[in-house]
């Protein structure tokens, strides 16, 4: 093998590489930024242009088997970005499955002890007080963990809010310290912000139900939920419905 072949190889592997490295960066250009990913493409361009000048000698001094072996680790380096930004993207996932998985575990920890307290609440005729029924309604709200690749439990928590209802230990009107009742606490919280144009359907779901059991609607305060109540129900994008 004469130089000119060697040199020809040296230059595509070269070419080829830092093509690699340039189509990788681009991908990346609306991902987050990842330090040891950017630090890993520097480092393998810094590798290929000092085995480019090694290549390039040893097919100047025809030391052919050496030179190979050079252009392979070229386009090796090239690949090397790739691989550490799967072992970061796989570390990811890991972590934020993980974090899902705790985040369900705890949902349905709470779903329980919710179930096990409402029941004990209807037999000893004790109803929640302002802030023990605003945080079941969050608990309530935050049933859907489809968002996580987890299942939905909307239909458990839904099941629960309907026990308290029923039960008579959820009541839509009591007061919280400031004298605002439940049930415009909860609209004034995750619905009033986007009403009428967007409304989560979940939320709009909640606030039906608990309205539903006597809220009242009179206390000029809910003068704008009463109107939105009134409206048309349209369907929305994704999650979400608007008022019409």
């Amino acid at each position: 093998m004469n130089r000119l072949p060697s040199l020809a190889a040296i230059v595509a592997a070269v070419g080829f590489g830092a093509l690699n490295l340039v189509d990788f960066q681009l991908g990346r250009m609306m991902a987050p930024a990842d330090a040891g990913v950017d630090a890993a493409a520097y480092a393998a361009a810094g590798v290929i242009l000092a085995l480019a000048l090694a290549a390039a000698w040893m097919a100047v001094r025809q030391r052919r088997r050496a030179g190979v072996i050079v252009v392979a680790a070229i386009l090796a380096v090239s690949f090397l970005p790739r691989a550490v930004d799967a072992v970061h993207r796989d570390s990811e996932a890991r972590a934020d499955r993980a974090e899902g998985a705790a985040m369900e575990a705890s949902l349905l920890a709470g779903l329980k002890a919710g179930q096990a307290d409402v029941a004990a609440r209807i037999a000893a005729k004790r109803p929640y007080g302002a802030e023990e029924a605003l945080d079941l309604l969050n608990l309530i709200e935050g049933a859907d963990l489809s968002w996580r690749g987890f299942p939905d439990h909307t239909p458990e928590a839904f099941a629960l809010l309907d026990a308290a209802l029923a039960g008579s230990v959820l009541d839509p009107n009591v007061r919280s310290a400031a004298g605002v009742p439940l049930f415009l606490g909860f609209y004034d919280v995750r619905i009033k912000p986007t009403a009428p144009r967007l409304v989560e359907k979940r939320d709009w779901e909640i606030e039906k139900r608990v309205v539903a059991h006597g809220a009242d609607l009179t206390d000029p305060a809910a003068a704008e939920l009463a109107a939105n109540l009134a409206r048309r129900e349209k369907p929305g994008p994704g999650r979400f419905l608007a008022l019409e």
